[in-house]
């Protein structure tokens, strides 16, 4: 008895996320998520689910769909050796940065009360560091507490209050563009040591979101201090100072699930697939709305490939076949914008989409357990990337009765109905179809 139903239409092509790209002067940053109390070596890569940059480019942005209460690290590489006597280091900024300015690129920076200019960034750093000759790789552990300690970076929901001082609007839009924001700024290390690390306060306390509690749900994200962690630096140990002008920036934007779609530019993301590839296991566990939206993202994306191909491709909406004939085709209906989905083709679609873990819990709602005992397919805090075909549809009868049932139980959002019984060489022997019960068009002012 087969497992695995074919698919009925065509479906959209899967396109894993790319590698991070690299930034000028081969820089590479990339973010490693695990838990606070875990081995280094416990730490996973983690892809951003988008990119707004090419390789070679002075500033990078990557976005991130975070976890609070995973511990992260960041990992600076060069990805070839740096020229005969040329040492770089980098200033690390967190939490701070206007959203509404991220794409700006500064050539220069400074320190807070310096002469104002539009090309020079004056934000406060938290730290810098350095890479020595022959170094090819920084860990970035988490905030600056002394020349030998750093606080681990730990993702959190900010703390809540009861009022923001002056206008509540105002103070919300600044708020709400500062969660989730680090940035790190590749610069030349001078050759001449001018000044020692720093030193901050052994109990200074890191930017942390603030809100009205009005906006509760809709701030969710910032980055708060974990355990400390010890470095290896000796506090008399006198560090070269950054040179002034910036080489490279890469800018970090992270937030929950909640926090992304809160925010005006929620269909940007939480409509597209690629948005749950980079999505943490936990994220799809732990929310409901996750699951909601992204099966009705990627029912979408099925029938947005019909449209598509209406005009050279008819399918018999009664069997859903393809219809290779030319006078058959014409006498045919066309996919229209609100036409009958197979459920096994999403199945499909979300199998290949996403890493069997997340593929799993989308469609049925829950954990996959094994009988080994082994959860999730093996996969931690985040998605496997390259799963082999034969991972993909592991359980793919159990993912289309999940997925059956969820339609069920959303009548008002959606139109199942049987078209195929009795199909005995299938565990599933029954075949669904799916349309939603109302047409609901994106209005344009959604979108950024």
């Amino acid at each position: 008895m087969a497992d695995i139903k074919p698919r009925v239409g065509e479906i959209p092509e899967a396109v894993p996320l790319p590698h991070v790209s690299l930034g000028k002067n081969f820089f590479k940053v990339e973010l490693l998520v695990g838990r606070h109390d875990g081995p280094a070596s416990d730490y996973q890569l983690m892809k951003p689910f988008q990119q707004t940059s090419k390789d070679g480019d002075p500033l990078s942005i990557d976005h991130y769909v975070a976890t609070p209460g995973l511990s992260f690290v960041i990992r600076c590489k060069l990805a070839r050796p740096a020229k005969t006597g040329a040492l770089y280091g980098a200033r690390v900024y967190i939490d701070s940065g206007n959203m509404k300015e991220i794409r700006k690129i500064y050539k220069k920076w400074g320190y807070p009360g310096d002469e104002i200019n539009d090309d020079v960034d004056l934000s406060e750093a938290d730290h810098y560091f350095m890479m020595n000759p022959g170094q090819q790789e920084y860990i970035i552990n988490g905030f600056y507490v002394s020349p030998s300690e750093s606080q681990r970076f730990v993702f959190a929901e900010p703390p809540r209050i009861n009022s923001i001082d002056g206008d509540p609007e105002v103070d919300f839009e600044k708020e709400i563009n500062r969660v989730g924001t680090i940035r790190i700024m590749f610069c030349c290390v001078d050759s001449k040591p001018s000044e020692k690390i720093r030193n901050i306060d052994y109990h200074r306390k890191p930017q942390q979101a603030t809100t009205n509690k009005s906006y509760d749900e809709k701030i969710k994200m910032s980055t708060k201090p974990g355990n400390i962690i010890q470095d290896g630096c000796s506090s008399s140990k006198r560090k070269d100072i950054l040179d002034r002008d910036i080489l490279y920036e890469r800018r970090l934007i992270y937030n929950t699930y909640g926090g992304f779609s809160a925010r005006r530019t929620t269909n940007q993301y939480s409509n597209s697939g690629v948005f749950y590839k980079g999505m943490p296991l936990k994220c799809f566990l732990e929310q409901h709305e996750v699951r909601f939206q992204g099966v009705i993202t990627f029912f979408r994306e099925v029938a947005a490939l019909r449209i598509g191909q209406a005009s050279d491709i008819r399918i018999d909406l009664t069997t859903e076949q393809r219809i290779d004939d030319t006078q058959a085709a014409r006498n045919a209906p066309q996919v229209l914008t609100n036409d009958w989905v197979c459920v096994e083709d999403i199945v499909h679609h979300v199998s290949k989409s996403l890493s069997p873990a997340a593929s799993y819990i989308l469609c049925t709602g829950m954990q996959h357990h094994a009988k080994n005992d082994v959860n999730d397919y093996g996969e931690k805090y985040v998605q496997k990337q390259g799963a082999s075909e034969d991972e993909q549809f592991q359980d793919f009868a159990e993912k289309e009765s999940g997925l059956v049932q969820f339609f069920k139980n959303n009548p008002g959002v959606y139109n199942l109905e049987l078209y195929r019984n009795n199909q005995a060489m299938y565990r599933n022997t029954k075949s669904y179809r799916v349309k939603l019960a109302v047409v609901d068009l994106l209005e344009s002012g959604d979108e950024e």
